[in-house]
């Protein structure tokens, strides 16, 4: 498969992204690559544009994830004999090689040891790259009920679950292969549209609602003691994607209903963590719920 970028207005099947403003030059630097159907995406953290990276062909892209600097992890599905069949592979940015991995709806790469956590729609498995060693189960659960995981410092890794209303947060170390929860997080924090900060060892996360003073994205450890919240624009509904460490930058989307006709609207923003400052990059553009920042 060979890597081509054609330009939006080229492509009559996304041509409505065309119409996003964006700034000229926003300072920062870098790529971030989502799915959107059958297409890789790559958006331009330096002045917002958007292009086409590659298509898939009958594959639609459900998740994607950092695998090593050049690779992608991509949760996929496709149509066999009138049944959706999920399965996770690689993608080669450089070479344009790719190759299938496992029967499953999403994988996290833990790069320090080596490691991928994937879900094969029931439980969590860890199993080593390259290695002869079987897979590990980590966690089973039911239906739904797993609702979001993160990978944090140490290659640890986080998961949390819902049913009948209650969301527990659980911590996987990697080390002893124990699960455990993680009771104080849990009570301020939604793993859902969280992110690692790398810089602080800590998740920038929605806080509960039962934490009124915590209300919009706050810093949080993982024994749950808050350190404060991000200054973000008031009024906005923001979601966090992914946080680049190089750049200090923790990049989001803000949802909101348009006035004519409901439709939902979106639009990208990137906070800088260490000088407080705000920017949106791009107005009536959507990245999905999972992307991953390159230099390149």
């Amino acid at each position: 498969m060979r890597k081509f970028v054609v330009t939006l207005f080229l492509i009559p099947l996304i041509s409505a992204l065309a119409s996003c403003s964006s700034p000229e030059h926003s300072g920062y630097h870098g790529y971030l690559f989502y799915g959107k159907g059958s297409y890789l995406m790559q958006f331009s953290l330096r002045d917002g544009s958007l292009s086409v990276f590659t298509n898939l062909g009958d594959k639609t892209i459900h998740d994607i994830s950092y695998f090593g600097k050049t690779k992608l992890l991509i949760a996929e599905s496709s149509s066999v004999n009138r049944k959706e069949v999920r399965g996770i592979s690689w993608l080669d940015l450089k070479t344009g090689q790719s190759s299938a991995l496992y029967s499953g709806v999403f994988a996290r790469y833990l790069a320090e040891t080596g490691l991928i956590v994937y879900d094969d729609g029931g439980r969590l498995f860890v199993v080593a790259i390259g290695g002869d060693s079987s897979s590990e189960t980590i966690f089973t659960y039911r239906l739904n009920q797993l609702s979001a995981v993160l990978v944090v410092s140490n290659d640890n890794v986080l998961f949390e679950t819902s049913q009948d209303g209650h969301r527990q947060i659980l911590f996987y170390d990697v080390v002893t292969g124990a699960v455990h929860p993680l009771d104080q997080l849990s009570a301020v924090c939604r793993l859902e549209n969280a992110v690692w900060i790398d810089d602080f060892e800590q998740l920038a996360c929605n806080g509960q609602s039962s934490q009124a003073e915590d209300a919009g994205y706050v810093l949080v450890d993982l024994e749950g003691a808050v350190s404060g919240r991000l200054p973000l624009p008031e009024g906005k509904q923001f979601d966090a994607l992914t946080y680049v460490k190089d750049q200090g930058a923790l990049i989001l989307t803000e949802r909101w209903r348009g006035l004519f006709g409901g439709q939902d609207k979106s639009a990208v923003w990137v906070h800088n963590i260490h000088s407080g400052e705000t920017l949106r990059l791009a107005e009536n553009q959507r990245l999905g719920k999972s992307v991953v920042y390159t230099d390149f």
